[in-house]
């Protein structure tokens, strides 16, 4: 389960400017080698613009989910996909709640995963405001947990 939908959003828009959103047949080697092409023509723009390394690796993470539900759902076409996507945020029976340290403040749970505890707070926060915002994320990240909380890098 995605309880942020801002992650199955953000998968529909990526979606979008890879195929557009008619739908479209595609075998499984096929989606992936358009995922692949365009994936790597955006990163070679990122990085010939300076983009950070940070922002190619989580589109490098969105695309490599696209192409995980995609295969996992035995999509055959980007209609199947979206509505995989959708109904991420729909299972509630043995399910992870997968979500942002933003769309998880007020949540909580026994057990928490903090995905890349390193990029908290974030290196280009710089002025004490930013800063303390950094501060604040962080705060939220580390008290979510009822019982158990693990780091992942």
């Amino acid at each position: 389960m995605i309880r942020n939908r801002d992650i199955s959003g953000q998968l529909v828009n990526l979606l979008e400017q890879v195929v557009g959103l008619e739908e479209k047949p595609y075998s499984t080697d096929e989606f992936t080698s358009v995922l692949t092409a365009w994936y790597e023509s955006q990163k070679a723009a990122m990085m010939a613009d300076g983009v950070e390394v940070m922002v190619i690796v989580g589109l490098h993470d969105r695309v490599q989910t696209l192409n995980a539900i995609y295969k996992g759902s035995n999509c055959t076409n980007t209609a199947e996909l979206q509505d995989a996507i959708a109904n991420l945020s729909k299972q509630t029976k043995n399910a992870v709640n997968l979500t942002t340290i933003h769309g998880s403040k007020g949540l909580e749970a026994s057990r928490v995963f903090h995905v890349r505890p390193n990029l908290v707070p974030h290196s280009r926060a710089e002025k004490d405001w930013e800063k303390e915002q950094e501060r604040n994320l962080e705060f939220v990240a580390l008290t979510r947990a009822k019982q158990d909380l693990f780091f992942a890098r």
